[in-house]
Order: structure tokens, then C-alpha cells, then sequence
């Protein structure tokens, strides 16, 4: 039955993201279905509660499957016309000689087993241990649980207040946990591996669009072996997923300022919306991609992006306060709401965000990688990526602010969620970083160079 579900949301990702283009690549759009498809099945389970319809597995795949229909009518009138998408792969292995078995990219094939190995040993420990994590086991997975149990979204645990302050998350990661339950699974672990796997496919395809195979294959394999996140790929948490959801979408938004692809626009502005359809301290991802949109309107004179991503890419998060407020009954108030200065709580928030980013344990070398890249290509820096580089600081204040501005007495003092949520909340940025250290001018000539010696293309001078 999961293989069922797990197939429905392929599609019907697949569905959307074609309506926006079809020039990406296979592996772009695997994984960008999934993502997506995640987030769309979600949205039909809140659209279900709001008319107090009980969901269940069925109704979900009778959805679905109405939907996918839907969207592809003008591909099934026209079926005939289709081509075969594995021909391009078929003619490569006719052409493929015995001789040419030692021009294959072997550093490229070594570190894409590196990855595939990591990703099969992430999803193994997934599967093998139940759902262990406190906010969890207090939180997503049991209102993943109540969710799939009850068919709804408004489930019982609010009449009792027995949610807790991560039972008012917005729904689609506890949609998604329910999902897997409602389809006949004992563990809600699986959605998450594949998200994570996803999540790499695409960070992968988006390398390729700016770096030759090596480079995009390492900086994979560095993102995935960033110790705190890998540990968390295996856990029924949001900050992985959060890191796919913001970091792609902030990677999207700058694609498209780059070379103006209506399908880069698109996909950034509704992953956008999934960001804060699962997290709502999100919305600083969905902020500063919004002043960077505003910025190129006045620019270009063209106001129709600005408004189509601020529909989008804010809607989730309007809909889901007011369903919060006005439905539900509960009202977010964790911060001081008048803006303040504190130079004892700045000064700390600062040695807090040193210790965390300079923290080989929990970051590995990407803070470090990221910090060299930008001495490497310091000839090159405004004119190369700058707006990546704006999206990346404008969020990172944003998100510290977040924390400045939190009231240690409506949750938990500083030092504590410093040492916990913006710890894990870092995930965000790993995606970003990494990106632009790998596709910035000075390192992209480093591995294209690279590759030419690897491929004899490069003559080197005898003394």
C-alpha cells in the first residue's frame, strides 16, 4: 500500500512541475516531485479538514489521482506524439566500447559511491530504530499519529491541549508523517529518508547546471557528511526537511535572477511555500527572497514576478495563522514585539553564532569551506553570485534576529534554544554555502582544470 501512496506523490509532484517547463533534468525533477509532492498531499489534507470531510488513505489516492489526470490531460490527448525518454540512454550504451572503459570518469563514479553509500546508510539506520527524538515522539510524530488516526487535521489532542508547542507547527511535516501511517506503515521514518534523498538529487542537479561532475559530486558528498545534519537524516524532525524546503528555494530564486527561467522562478517561489507551510519562522527565507524580488521590480520595472511570488510563496503562512487563530483557538505570542536593544543579550547571540559555525563536530569544514571560497574569488566577489551572496546575509541576519528578539519568558532563556533550535536551524544555510563555494568563478576554473588533466586535455611542460 506505501508503494501505492509513495508512487502518488511522485506523480503528482511530477504533474506540477511540468506544467512550469520540461528542459530540467531527470534527476532535478525526481527529486524536486517528491518534495513536492510531499507538500501538495498535505494541502489536500487541510483543504479536507476545512470542509469536514474525514480523509483516509483512499481518499487521498482518489485525489490524487483526480488531480494528476487533470493536469495531464493535454499529455494523454497527445500520447502518441511522446518520445521514449530512456532513448538517450539506450544510444550512450550502443555507443559504449570496451576500449573506452578507461576514459570513464573514475573520481567522479568513487565519490558518487561515496554518496549512494552514506544515503543507503542513512535510510538503514532510519528504518532500523523507532521514533526516538523528544520533539518527535511529543510533537510531529504524534500528531502525525492523531492525524492519521482521526482523518483530520483539527484532531482531539487540541481540545485537551495535549499538542504541545510543536503540535502548532504547520501541518506538512505531520501531514507527511500520517501519510506513511494512514498507507501501513509502522514508522513514519521512511517519508523522511526519501525527502533527504531528494533533497540530494536536486542539490546535485542544480551543481551540474555551473560545475563539471567531480565538483559536483564532492560538495554532495561534503553537504551530506556535515556531521549534525547527517544525524538528523535519520530522525522524525523538520530541520532537514527544513534545509530542503529554504535552501533550494533561496538556490531557485537566484537561478532565476540569473538566467530568467520561468520553471527556476516557479519551483523557487512554491518551495517557498512549502518552507512555511512546514516551519513558520521560516517566513525569513520566504523575506529575504521577497526584498531581493522587490529590489529587480523597481530595477526592471516588471512588478508580475513580486506579485505572483508573494501569492505563493505567502499564502501558506497567512492561511495556516488564521486556521491557528480562528479555528484551533491558539494564538502565536513568543516574542517581545516592540523592537529593543540589549548589548548584553547581542554579545551573547554573537559568541553563540562563533561557537556554533566555527564547530568542526557539528558542521563539519562547510562554514570553513564557504569562508575560503570567498578569499579565493575576492577578485571576482561583486560580480559573481552577489545576489546569492545578499539572499544568504539577509537571511542569516534575519534568522538571528529571530532569536534576539524571542521572550525568554514565554519559552525557553537564550542560551538554551541558541544551544538546541538555532543549532539545528544552521541545517538552512549548509545548501546555500556550499553552492556558492562550489560554483563560484575561482573554484569552477579550479575544477575544470582539474578535469582537463584528469582527461589528458592539458599539456603539461617538460623541463
Amino acid at each position: 500500500m506505501i508503494i501505492l501512496g509513495i508512487i502518488a506523490i511522485y506523480l503528482l509532484g511530477f504533474s506540477i512541475i511540468n506544467l512550469f517547463g520540461r528542459d530540467s533534468s531527470i534527476l532535478e525533477k525526481i527529486g524536486l516531485s517528491f518534495l513536492i509532492g510531499c507538500g501538495v498531499e498535505t494541502v489536500f489534507m487541510f483543504f479536507l479538514d476545512v470542509i469536514h470531510i474525514r480523509f483516509t488513505a483512499w481518499t487521498l489516492l482518489l485525489l490524487s489521482f483526480g488531480v494528476i489526470i487533470i493536469l495531464n490531460l493535454n499529455l494523454i490527448r497527445h500520447y502518441k506524439e511522446l518520445k521514449n525518454p530512456f532513448n538517450p540512454l539506450k544510444n550512450k550504451l550502443r555507443e559504449f566500447k570496451f576500449n573506452r572503459f578507461c576514459t570513464i570518469n573514475w573520481p567522479w563514479i568513487s565519490l558518487l559511491v561515496l554518496v549512494a553509500y552514506l544515503l543507503v546508510a542513512s535510510v538503514a539506520k532510519s528504518l532500523y530504530w523507532p521514533v526516538t527524538a523528544y520533539d518527535s515522539v511529543a510533537g510531529y510524530d504524534l500528531m502525525g499519529k492523531a492525524i492519521a488516526n482521526e482523518g483530520r487535521i483539527f484532531v482531539s489532542l487540541f481540545q485537551w491541549n495535549l499538542q504541545g508547542p510543536r503540535g502548532i507547527y504547520p501541518p506538512l511535516a505531520e501531514g507527511t508523517f500520517a501519510y506513511a501511517y494512514m498507507f501501513g506503515m509502522t514508522s513514519s521514518k521512511l517519508m523522511l529518508s526519501i525527502n533527504y534523498i531528494s533533497f540530494v538529487l536536486v542539490f546535485y542537479a542544480l551543481l551540474r547546471k555551473y560545475t563539471n561532475r567531480i565538483s559536483a559530486a564532492l560538495f554532495s558528498l561534503i553537504m551530506i557528511v556535515t556531521p549534525e545534519m547527517y544525524a538528523f537524516s535519520s530522525l522524525s524532525n523538520t530541520n532537514v526537511m527544513g534545509a530542503a524546503y529554504a535552501g533550494l528555494a533561496i538556490i531557485y530564486l537566484f537561478l532565476w535572477t540569473d538566467k530568467k527561467n520561468k520553471f527556476d522562478f516557479y519551483i523557487a517561489s512554491i518551495l517557498m511555500g512549502m518552507n512555511v507551510w512546514l516551519r513558520n519562522d521560516g517566513i525569513i527565507f520566504n523575506i529575504s527572497g521577497f526584498l531581493i524580488l522587490l529590489w529587480n521590480a523597481f530595477r526592471e520595472k516588471n512588478w508580475k514576478p513580486i506579485f505572483i511570488y508573494s501569492v505563493i510563496a505567502f499564502s501558506p503562512f497567512i492561511i495556516w495563522t488564521i486556521y491557528l487563530k480562528y479555528v484551533i483557538g491558539i494564538s502565536q505570542d513568543r516574542f517581545v514585539n516592540y523592537l529593543y536593544w540589549d548589548g548584553d543579550r547581542f554579545k551573547k547571540l554573537m559568541q553563540w553564532i562563533k561557537i556554533l559555525i566555527m564547530n568542526t563536530s557539528y558542521y563539519g569544514w562547510s562554514f570553513y569551506i564557504f569562508f575560503v571560497s570567498l578569499v579565493l574569488n575576492i577578485k571576482h566577489f561583486y560580480r559573481d553570485k552577489i545576489i546569492l551572496l545578499e539572499l544568504i546575509f539577509i537571511s542569516f541576519l534575519g534568522f538571528a534576529a529571530v532569536y534576539y528578539q524571542l521572550d525568554d519568558l514565554k519559552q525557553d532563556p537564550l542560551d538554551s534554544m541558541m544551544r538546541n533550535s538555532f543549532r539545528r536551524g544552521l541545517f538552512y544555510f549548509i545548501p546555500m554555502i556550499l553552492f556558492y563555494a562550489s560554483t563560484n568563478k575561482t573554484v569552477v576554473r579550479v575544477f575544470n582544470w582539474i578535469e582537463k588533466f584528469r582527461s589528458g586535455n592539458i599539456k603539461i611542460k617538460e623541463n
